[in-house]
């Protein structure tokens, strides 16, 4: 976890002695339930874990998909543009939602998608139709492919995904849909093959990874704290940066390879309070129908806890 201080440990040998709870992680699991994180941020765009402190802030389910900013450093509710997380308790319900049947599949996949569109088919989606747009109207029509296959061109699902699509401005006035979905491994190609239906004329539009680079704040030479052994085992991701690179600011710093997780939740949060190129019936969050199912029934869940 960037940036994470855990009270230094000295490594137990002893075989006689059980190691004591840490109580930061004890507090941390704690939060874990409450804030719909699984303590796992993406530190690539994002931050620490948020703040207990912000649960007031949980929106009513009936504004589920609202946002609020949190800055990066303090863990405080901010209203900056730059160096502020974008939180959304809906889409950490709707990853719960599709990390669940990841988890409890014997066989799957779960990736973290970018599609690149042009200009002329952005239009398209945002024009939709008569009563889906923006990224409701985009989602339908994956929906569609994925069920039908592109028997053409031999392409079929063995099973169909989960997933959650936000649609965001790129820097060229065009539009590119960041995904996170749950699929079978061996659909993974054909995945491919079909989110290019939509996408722009080029090899590197449609992007899928498994995994991306989480960075450690300390730099190589400052002191390491360390878990205990029995901490080490049950929470490998918290201690484990084995491989030293140059950061995108340019930084030397330790950093490590690990899965698709809550944080990418946040990271597609940025941009849902904005209207979609000002139409209010362009959205810009969709996900397929048992996802979205799930992921409200879990925010209702949670609420329900906290408004005790």
């Amino acid at each position: 976890m960037s940036g994470m201080r855990i009270s230094k440990q000295n490594i137990n040998t002893e075989n006689d002695a059980p190691a004591a709870p840490n109580p930061r992680l004890l507090k941390a699991g704690e939060k874990q339930y409450s804030t719909f994180s699984d303590l796992r941020p993406v530190d690539t765009y994002n931050t620490k874990v948020i703040n207990a402190d912000l649960l007031p802030e949980l929106h009513d389910p009936t504004h589920k998909q609202g946002t609020f900013k949190v800055d990066k450093n303090t863990g405080e509710i901010t209203q900056k543009r730059n160096g502020a997380l974008a939180v959304s308790f809906y889409l950490r319900s709707a990853f719960a939602a599709i990390e669940e049947v990841h988890v409890e599949s014997s066989c799957s996949q779960l990736s973290s998608i970018t599609v690149n569109f042009d200009h002329e088919q952005s239009d398209r989606m945002v024009e939709g139709n008569a009563s889906k747009k923006g990224a409701t109207f985009y989602s339908n029509k994956l929906i569609t492919r994925f069920k039908r296959g592109m028997p053409k061109r031999g392409l079929f699902l063995q099973e169909q995904p989960r997933f959650m699509v936000t649609l965001e401005d790129s820097v060229d006035g065009s539009l590119h849909a960041n995904i996170i979905m749950r699929h079978h491994p061996e659909d993974e190609r054909a995945i491919r093959e079909m989110l290019k239906v939509e996408a722009k004329d080029d090899n590197n539009a449609v992007s899928l990874k498994t995994e991306y680079e989480l960075w450690l704040d300390a730099a190589p030479g400052a002191e390491l704290w360390q878990l205990n052994e029995m901490e080490r085992d049950e929470y490998p991701e918290l201690c484990s940066y084995p491989l030293l690179g140059t950061n995108k600011h340019g930084q030397k710093r330790f950093y490590r390879m690990t899965p698709v997780d809550s944080g990418m939740a946040d990271y597609m949060s940025k941009e849902l309070n904005n209207l979609l190129r000002s139409l209010s019936a362009g959205t810009r969050l969709s996900m397929d129908s048992e996802t979205k199912k799930r992921a409200a029934e879990i925010y209702k869940e949670r609420y329900k806890v906290l408004s005790r």
